[in-house]
């Protein structure tokens, strides 16, 4: 069923980005399980330094809850580009990362830094937690 999400979003994000007149509009499609989808500009939120001294955003419009428990989103550490998913119930709260290159051996992420609190809890409000 993965494969089958992937193509459907390659799908609906080449024929966002080849439209002039699509891509300029907010635009919402659903996905494979019905879910309503709203395409966005990306809009970056600076959270400040986190302790490897790498400042910390998130796209706001990558938020989007996967279950009533979780929610996935793309942050950055200064320029790198990381798709992660938030364990917004969890307590504590913490997040894995869908990148082996940060997380090889696929161990939550437990914010560690006063940025990395912020950025997570902005994610779970964010996305209706």
């Amino acid at each position: 069923m993965n494969g089958m999400k992937n193509i459907f979003c390659f799908a609906v994000t080449t024929a966002l980005v080849a439209s002039p007149a699509i891509a300029s509009a907010q635009v919402t499609y659903y996905d494979p399980i019905y879910r309503p989808i709203t395409y966005c500009e990306p809009q970056y939120v600076q959270f400040g330094t986190g302790n490897s001294g790498e400042r910390m955003s998130v796209d706001r419009c990558s938020i989007q809850p996967v279950s009533n428990r979780s929610a996935n989103f793309v942050y950055f550490l200064d320029n790198e580009r990381i798709f992660a998913q938030a364990k917004c119930t969890a307590r504590p709260r913490h997040w894995y990362t869908f990148d082996d290159r940060v997380n090889p051996n696929g161990q939550p992420v437990y914010p560690q830094s006063t940025a990395s609190r912020t950025m997570l809890n902005y994610v779970c409000t964010n996305a209706g937690f």
